[in-house]
């Protein structure tokens, strides 16, 4: 009870802290959505309640209340529905800060699905919010390695035959299922062999998906933009005297072949204003490199109507190697931004290293966006929130 407690204050703070980090200019894992200016995003955790900010719906129960049984439950919606159970430890950004699933125990005491994150807490993945993934595409991703395993699930028919192809008739399941979005995620990382990160680019194509891998080594794997598209390729860590092999397989869920390619912008639009029209996203790419320890983050992002703005950042900033390969020295670093409405936000980015503060950016990008045509299916809504 007493955790739990703790809890409840933290929560109340959240917000606060959230501000804070805005103002400093330390970008939060994923921006929270625009908030109903008439709900506060703060949580009430001493008694059972449905809280509501914009899209989001958060119901918080207390289970046998004063009983040596009493428990806590979480449930999150998005637009009505439940959002789906990630792995323990995956967390939301909401409107009233973090929130963690914990799983569901079978017992009725503790805290039991999603609850609110410690500040202080390691560990689990931002989750890409469901608006996003609601409309564009879909590509899931299984990793394997050679050799044999008892508990690890199967594979799909068509990955048995392709490995069967590469001539790996014995091989386990490390990494089932999973889907991608445009926020790195690593499935190897070890001191002696490096690290692999997956993502899903945006997209730009009508004819392709493109899949970037990253860390130790860079490669670029495209899928046909095809509902149910396949394929495998084979990845070799070979910094160590031992090379270690893994084989990834690739499946298109949903093409999506309405989402529209992003707005790209680059360097040329530092100081313009720009006009946004009928797009999704707008992606911000600058160069830089991964030695210097500096990323260009979102210092500022300051919309005509701040309870409802026209542009959203998502995700963390993320490392794009130059196309001539080799190691992931030199390319950009891609920011996006979701349109959500009409209206003009300007947008500051910083060079530097994020954990020093108190030390000046070494370059600095600001561009105006004015986003005057919304893209087919998207709610009209104009500065002040008004349909």
């Amino acid at each position: 009870m007493k955790r739990h407690a703790a809890i409840a204050f933290m929560s109340a703070f959240l917000p606060i802290l959230g501000g804070f980090a805005a103002c400093s200019g330390t970008p939060s894992a994923l921006g929270a959505p625009p908030a109903d200016p008439s709900s506060p995003a703060r949580l009430d955790l001493r008694q059972s309640g449905v809280h509501t900010a914009g899209r989001w719906t958060y119901r918080y129960t207390v289970v046998a209340p004063g009983s040596k049984s009493e428990g806590y439950r979480g449930e999150l919606f998005f637009d009505g529905v439940p959002v789906e159970q990630p792995p323990r430890g995956d967390y939301y950004p909401t409107p009233w800060g973090d929130l963690v699933w914990l799983g569901d125990p079978v017992t009725l005491w503790g805290e039991h699905g999603w609850m609110p994150r410690e500040p202080t807490a390691t560990g689990g993945h931002a989750l890409v919010e469901p608006w996003r993934s609601a409309g564009r595409p879909v590509v899931m991703v299984m990793m394997l390695a050679p050799g044999k395993s008892d508990t690890a699930p199967k594979a799909d028919p068509w990955v048995v035959a392709e490995m069967g192809k590469l001539g790996v008739p014995a091989f386990f399941v490390e990494r089932a299922w999973m889907p991608l979005t445009d926020q790195a995620l690593t499935l190897h990382d070890t001191k002696n062999y490096g690290t692999l990160t997956v993502r899903q680019a945006q997209p730009r194509s009508a004819t392709a998906l493109s899949v970037l891998a990253g860390g130790s080594a860079f490669a670029r794997i495209d899928l046909p933009r095809q509902d149910g598209a396949t394929r495998l390729i084979h990845y070799k860590f070979d910094a160590n005297l031992e090379p270690l092999d893994v084989y990834l397989a690739f499946r298109v869920d949903r093409a999506s072949n309405q989402w529209r390619a992003p707005r790209d912008l680059g360097p040329d639009a530092d100081g313009k204003t720009v006009d946004v029209r009928d797009v999704d996203e707008l992606v911000i790419a600058l160069p830089g490199d991964t030695t210097s320890g500096n990323i260009w983050t979102v210092a500022k992002l300051a919309c005509d109507d701040p309870r409802s703005g026209a542009l959203k950042r998502m995700g963390e900033p993320q490392f794009v190697q130059a196309a001539d390969g080799g190691p992931a020295v030199t390319g950009t670093y891609e920011n996006v931004f979701r349109v959500l409405a009409l209206g003009t936000c300007d947008v500051e980015l910083a060079y530097h290293r994020p954990w020093q503060t108190d030390t000046p950016p070494s370059k600095t990008f600001r561009v105006t966006l004015k986003v005057t045509e919304l893209p087919m299916g998207l709610p009209m809504r104009t500065p002040g929130g008004g349909k």
